[in-house]
């Protein structure tokens, strides 16, 4: 054995204290607070969950950043569960142990926290306090305790009960409450009307939420009530809403529309919107826009329907003044008047670093209404072009313009019309004579990074081929 395998005298003392359950728990006590960390991860490894749940009870950090240990949640439920065992144990004594300090278990994985010293004494700042003012629970008399110990989660509710480890969390919260408050920064629900949110934010503060995403709700009336819990999430930077295809009534849908604009003009904190799929928001986009009191720095608008009428207000909006990111993907933009776009972009050419307006059925007309803005982007990095219906000259007008955009990194732009015969089918020779040309327009005006040309969306199978990489499309056979 070489001595770079040799293990190092603390390796072989926390292997020694890990072989004897008793033995380690015992040494708890007197353990130098600089072995806890790689002798609780060393415990994690070896899933030692009487020793795990002890040293929760004996940690003498602010923070136990256990997410940072888990790469999938799903597989490490006993542990979790141990770790909630400990901490109730905990919460139990009347007296405060003498070494304890903990005031954050930290169940965030993903990258959120690392499994360190700063990130177990809150000094990487990877909890940053809420900003907007809201009570705070009393401690129970007589534990020694001021604050409650947080636990920190991410929460993705896919299912309609919720899942046997937070279940047992929001049951201890209730039962330790004063002593014990649960903290999720991001909230994923997949089918609003099966959950009974009520309950959720008895346990959860939503003032703590700063991600929330709705999916595939498939009643809309459960967005009502849903509504006045959204307007006290003080601390709200970022919420999706996807999928939601319920057909309504118009006077339902103005009555859910008012509701949840209404409680836009509480969230002063939103940077990023994400809108996708929602028929009772078309034709009342500008409605939550104008709400919105503070810029965004992101909006996305896909696989939406816009009037002409809230179309010509979106550069009007507070929140679009500033935007750094604006994704239409799939808005179709044929019948709509290209100025209103052309005024936004010359309003955001300061801010603006990633366009995606693919399979906006954008026309040669339209194109050239905007162009003259586009160049103005100076800070411009991402613009994806991809599914529109321009021919050969106006992308080549279209390549020149941002000749000037110093910035442009990644380009995706669609095959010109002429590279498809009669039926829409695209041709290889085509294909391989109008990448050459506009490859080389390029080079010549300015050197391109990453620059992608691709054909539209198979009809059969809605994916395209992207040109010079691997065909993802085998409906068509390009040679």
């Amino acid at each position: 054995m070489s001595l770079r395998t040799l293990p190092t005298l603390r390796e072989v003392a926390q292997r020694s204290l890990l072989r004897s359950e008793a033995a380690a728990i015992s040494a708890l006590e007197d353990l130098p607070t600089m072995l806890f960390l790689p002798l609780f991860e060393e415990a994690f490894k070896s899933t030692r969950t009487n020793i795990l749940k002890a040293m929760v009870q004996a940690w003498p950090f602010p923070c136990l950043p256990l997410g940072a240990l888990m790469k999938r949640k799903i597989a490490y439920g006993h542990i979790l569960q141990a770790a909630l065992e400990g901490l109730d144990m905990l919460l139990a004594q009347k007296v405060r142990p003498r070494r304890w300090k903990l005031e954050v278990l930290d169940l965030r994985s993903g990258g959120q926290t690392s499994w360190n010293w700063r990130s177990a004494t809150l000094e990487d700042g990877s909890l940053p306090q809420a900003t907007c003012e809201k009570p705070t629970a009393a401690a129970h008399p007589g534990t020694g305790m001021d604050q409650p110990v947080r636990v920190v989660i991410d929460l993705n509710l896919k299912e309609p009960v919720l899942d046997g480890f937070v279940s047992t969390l929001f049951q201890l919260a209730e039962e330790r409450k004063g002593l014990l408050q649960v903290c999720c920064r991001k909230l994923y629900i997949w089918e609003l009307s099966l959950y009974n949110y009520k309950y959720i934010f008895e346990i959860l503060d939503p003032a703590d939420i700063q991600e929330l995403r709705v999916h595939s709700t498939r009643c809309l009336y459960s967005l009502l009530p849903f509504a006045s819990y959204l307007g006290q999430m003080c601390n709200l930077r970022q919420f999706c809403l996807c999928y939601i295809l319920q057909e309504v009534t118009a006077e339902t849908k103005q009555c859910i529309v008012a509701q949840l604009a209404s409680q836009f003009l509480k969230l002063h904190r939103l940077q990023k919107l994400h809108i996708s799929s929602v028929l009772f928001l078309e034709g009342h986009f500008d409605q939550l826009l104008r709400n919105l009191k503070t810029p965004l720095s992101s909006l996305s608008v896909t696989h939406c329907h816009l009037s002409e009428s809230e179309w010509s207000r979106l550069p009007e909006h507070l929140s679009t003044s500033q935007l750094v990111h604006l994704n239409l993907t799939s808005v179709k933009m044929t019948h709509l008047n290209p100025e209103p776009f052309r005024v936004l972009l010359v309003s955001i050419s300061a801010t603006l670093v990633t366009l995606n307006l693919e399979d906006c059925c954008i026309g040669d007309l339209q194109v050239s209404a905007f162009l003259p803005a586009l160049s103005q982007c100076s800070q411009l990095t991402t613009f994806n072009f991809y599914g529109n219906l321009i021919f050969m000259s106006t992308l080549i007008n279209l390549l020149c313009h941002t000749a000037g955009l110093r910035h442009l990194s990644v380009e995706l732009y669609p095959f010109p019309v002429e590279s498809y015969d009669d039926q829409g089918i695209p041709q290889p020779e085509r294909l391989a004579q109008h990448y050459a040309e506009l490859v080389g327009i390029l080079k010549a005006i300015r050197e391109p990074k990453v620059v992608y040309f691709g054909t539209f969306r198979c009809s059969q199978c809605d994916r395209r081929n992207i040109y010079n990489m691997i065909n993802v499309c085998d409906c068509w056979t390009l040679a």
